[in-house]
Parts: structure tokens; C-alpha cells; sequence
């Protein structure tokens, strides 16, 4: 803010002052420039007047080649202005215009009594200060004389001689300079800074298979289903058995000569009943279907826990930086007591199911065939069989004359990576770990995130627990590892696989009305 000057008779000082304030030094070398600060809660006084008296100006003037401190630079500072000041006795600087008017004015003829109060020291400028503005307050005895300092020790002597302070607000003030090793450190910082912005910059999160946005802890409800009692089982598999019971029927047992009523479209075709020997085979698959049965009802529990949906995350990792991750690292790592894998499937076909209730075999029955003009069945299966030796031939079979040689290893020379893609380092783990670890050679940056998929791996001891995950980011142009970890709360439960097991069979009952 420029500085405003007007003419006029300095004298008028004692009679058109509203506020007369004697400043000490601190206030120069502490506080903010004077037109730059805030007056407004003095908006009902007319004119203020900060007035510079001799002690003042010659500790200012004594400070401002004692070195490149805030003090002697602010010092500097004010004696330049003091002087511009003196050299025009005829003009003052007029701060601020109005709300209110403040004025800086230097007054070096301004003296203590001549008899000041014993009970000051004269050669302490405070003391100095403080007789000078008790000497100009009983001359201009009307006008509002106050002293304007941050120290306790001019106020104690303007209190000594009956004067008011006047209390600097703290907006004024400056903020504390830093000592040297401050400095110091706050120009390591800047420059720490300055280095950090031309690295690569990561930002993570984590999110469980729950959640559509990012999460502090990744809960995990876990459910171990109970085993069937021997009666539960027994009961199943007498449903099973009156859902699909075994067949005792299984058509006429004597060949017949007729033709089938759709005879036009079956010319040559003969009734064949079902064999001994296919009727003892349905039997024994029967038998072997009720013990897959019962089998699946007795481990049905573990059918359940396995087929539960796995306690899968994401670390989701963002280069939000300026430069690319030179031969990144990324460490998906948890506390002890824990483990974790990488899923080889790739879709949710591949995951483990729900278990279902094999098909029961089908019992056998008769049935019309070709009676290929004569040839009984044994010759039949004579010439299928000759069939399919010719058709084995005509393919270039071991039997015919091409012959399909094996495919020739590829000795091509192996295709180079993707210098952004991840992999797996060494290899993608086949067995739980506690880190998984994966390698970029250039991680683009400003491109989005990443996200990198792993499962917890649940011990079956039903204990609660709580651990922590930390994705860890390392590469070559970053100067510090970066990483970030949240909990991790397991929490078991038991439950019923009964409910389950008769909705598989009633299931499998609407299937079969259908």
C-alpha cells in the first residue's frame, strides 16, 4: 500500500490527536508494516498518531548493520523510512486515510522532565521511553497517551508513572523467526520437497470383495458349517431314495418279429428287450449312486466351507506422481498369524461350487434297432467296430498311411515383457505366503490405478483374529519405500449345513416334475 502525504504544521500533533501512541522498538521489528495492519477496532478515533521518539530511533539505528537476521533487516527497513521522514519536516506519512487516519511521525525534540521519578532508571531505554511519554501526556494532558509495546518492561514503567499500554493484537504480530538450525532444516525440507515432486507419487487404498469404494478395515465373517448327525444322513438318503426309487421293470423280455406302429419310417428295425446283463449293471450303479449320496450327505460340511466365497481384497495402487516408477516393486505383505494366495482361476466358473445331487442312472429298457437286413446283433457290433477302423483310417490313423507327427517345440526366440505390465516375481505363488510380490519395470504414472487381487488364507481353527495388510511400494527413482497398512478382523461362525441338504432335494424334485 503506497504512503499518502499530506501538508501540514507537525505542532498540530497536540491538538488534533485522537490517540497518541509511543512505540518501542519490538513493535517495529515484530509486528507487521505499519500500513499493512489492521486498525479497524480503533474505527472511533479520528486520527492516530505512532510517535517515534529519539531512544527509539538511535536503538533502531544501532541495530540495522548487526547482521542478515529479521531484526536487523527490519531494522533496516524502518530507519530508511525514519530518515525520509526527517529529510521533509514539513510533510508526515499518512499510513492509512480513514477508519481511522494513522500517522508516523519521528519527534526527537520530544524530552523527559527534567526531575523524572526516582524511581526510574534513565539509562534503560524502557524507562527513557516511558518519562519521555509521561512528560508529552502532562503537556497535552486532553489527549489519549498510551504506550504501544509487546513487552512486559515498558509497561511496567508507563503503570510506574500512571500511563496506559496499548495491547497489540495478535494478527499484527509476525510469526516466530527460526533460529539457525531451524532455518536449516526448513531449507532441507524446501529442497526435500523440491526432489520429491520430480519422483513418482503413490496413493493406496484397499477394498474387500464387499465393498464398492475403499476401506479402513477389511472385515472377514467366516462360517464353519456343523457335520450331519448319522440320523440327518439317514433321513436324506430315505428322501433320495423315495425321490429316485430303483427300477424293478424294465419292459418285455422276449424279442418280437413285429414291426413298431410307425413301421413306414422303420423298415428293418426289431424289438430288443433289455439285457441280464445291462439290468445287473443298473443295479450295481444304483447301488454305487446311493453311496455317492451318502457320501456327499456325510461330508456335505466341507462341501459348504470349501464352496464359501473366498475372504479375497484389493490393494489398489495409484502412480498420481509426475514421473513413471523405474523397476517398481510392490510387496502385498501380512502380520503374523496370517497367510495369503493367489487364485489361479480366472472366472467365477473355476471357483469351487455348491455341491448337487449326482444324477441317478437310468434303468434299462428295450428298444427297437436295426436289424441290418438279417445280421444279428453280434455280427452288428462286428461291422460298427470294422466302421470305425475305416473311419480311423480314412482320418490318417495309425492304421492308415499320414501319420500326425507331434508338434515341434516353439525355439522362437521368447517374446520380451511388457515394460508396464506386473508380474508375478519369481513366479505366481502355488502355496500360502505371507507376501506376495510383484515387479513393473516402468510404472506410467497418471494412467489410474492399479489393482492387485490376493485371498486370505483362513486357518480352520475357529479362533477370532486381528492382523494388518500393508501394500509397499519400492522402485528405483523413489526415495523412500512408500506403504500403507489397515487392519484386518476375522470373526468365525458355526452354522447348520441341514438347510442346505433338503433344499438340494427339493430341487432336485421340482427338476424332475419338470
Amino acid at each position: 500500500m503506497p504512503w499518502f502525504r499530506r501538508k501540514i504544521n507537525i505542532e498540530q500533533i497536540g491538538t488534533d490527536a485522537d490517540l497518541v501512541l509511543f512505540p518501542d522498538t519490538n513493535f517495529f521489528y515484530h509486528c507487521h508494516p505499519v500500513e499493512q495492519l489492521d486498525w479497524s477496532e480503533l474505527k472511533h478515533v479520528d486520527d492516530v498518531y505512532l510517535v517515534v521518539s529519539h531512544p527509539v530511533q538511535r536503538e533502531i539505528d544501532g541495530h540495522k548493520n548487526k547482521g542478515s537476521d529479521r531484526r536487523s533487516k527490519k531494522a533496516r527497513a524502518t530507519a530508511s523510512r525514519l530518515l525520509k521522514i526527517l529529510r521533509d519536516p514539513d510533510k508526515e506519512f499518512v499510513a492509512r486515510e480513514s477508519g481511522p487516519r494513522v500517522h508516523l511521525v519521528v519527534k526527537k525534540e520530544l524530552k523527559p522532565s527534567d526531575k523524572p521519578d526516582r524511581r526510574l532508571d534513565m539509562h534503560e531505554r524502557d524507562d527513557q521511553l516511558a518519562a519521555i511519554a509521561q512528560q508529552y501526556a502532562s503537556t497535552f494532558k486532553k489527549q489519549d497517551v498510551r504506550i504501544l509495546t509487546l513487552d512486559s518492561g515498558p509497561v511496567a514503567s508507563a503503570h510506574m508513572l500512571g500511563l496506559k499500554e496499548h495491547v497489540i493484537p495478535k494478527v499484527w504480530k509476525l510469526d516466530p523467526e527460526l533460529d539457525v538450525g531451524e532455518k536449516e532444516l526448513l531449507r532441507l525440507t524446501t529442497e526435500l520437497n523440491r526432489l520429491k515432486k520430480a519422483e513418482p507419487s503413490f496413493e493406496f487404498a484397499f477394498a474387500d470383495l464387499r465393498s464398492d469404494s475403499a476401506v479402513d478395515t477389511i472385515n472377514i465373517d467366516v462360517v464353519h458349517y456343523d457335520p450331519l448327525t448319522d440320523d440327518q444322513v439317514s433321513a436324506l438318503m430315505d428322501d433320495i431314495q423315495s425321490l429316485y426309487p430303483k427300477a424293478t421293470e424294465f419292459g418285455e423280455k422276449s424279442k418280437s418279429p413285429k414291426f413298431p406302429e410307425d413301421a413306414y419310417f422303420s423298415i428293418g428295425k426289431v424289438w430288443e428287450p433289455a439285457s441280464d446283463e445291462r439290468i445287473e449293471q443298473y443295479a450295481s450303479d444304483y447301488d454305487e449312486w446311493l453311496e455317492k449320496c451318502r457320501i456327499l450327505f456325510e461330508n456335505f460340511n466341507e462341501s459348504l466351507n470349501r464352496a464359501q466365497t473366498a475372504p479375497g481384497f484389493f490393494s489398489i495402487i495409484n502412480n498420481v506422481g509426475t514421473r513413471p516408477a523405474k523397476d517398481a516393486l510392490i510387496e502385498i505383505s501380512v502380520s503374523d498369524g496370517m497367510q495369503l494366495c493367489v487364485p489361479f482361476y480366472g472366472d467365477e466358473d473355476d471357483k469351487p461350487a455348491t455341491p448337487v445331487i449326482p444324477k441317478p442312472p437310468s434303468p434299462p429298457d428295450g428298444q427297437w434297432v436295426s436289424a441290418l437286413f438279417g445280421i444279428d446283433g453280434e455280427a452288428r457290433r462286428i461291422i460298427q467296430h470294422d466302421t470305425r477302423l475305416v473311419q480311423d483310417f480314412l482320418r490318417g490313423g495309425i492304421h492308415g498311411t499320414h501319420f500326425h507327427s507331434p508338434p515341434l517345440p516353439d525355439i522362437t526366440r521368447p517374446k520380451a515383457r511388457d515394460p508396464n505390465g506386473f508380474f508375478y516375481k519369481p513366479d505366481r505363488p502355488t502355496l500360502p505366503t505371507k507376501t506376495v510380490t510383484l515387479e513393473c519395470a516402468q510404472w506410467r504414472h497418471s494412467i489410474g490405478p492399479e489393482e492387485f487381487y490376493a485371498e486370505f488364507v483362513v486357518p480352520p481353527d475357529p479362533t477370532d483374529f486381528d492382523g494388518a495388510v500393508t501394500a509397499r511400494v519400492h522402485a528405483e527413482n523413489l526415495s523412500d519405500i512408500v506403504e500403507k497398512t489397515i487392519g484386518v478382523r476375522i470373526r468365525h461362525s458355526t452354522a447348520s449345513c441341514l438347510p442346505t441338504a433338503k433344499e438340494l432335494i427339493r430341487e432336485a424334485r421340482r427338476n424332475s416334475e419338470t
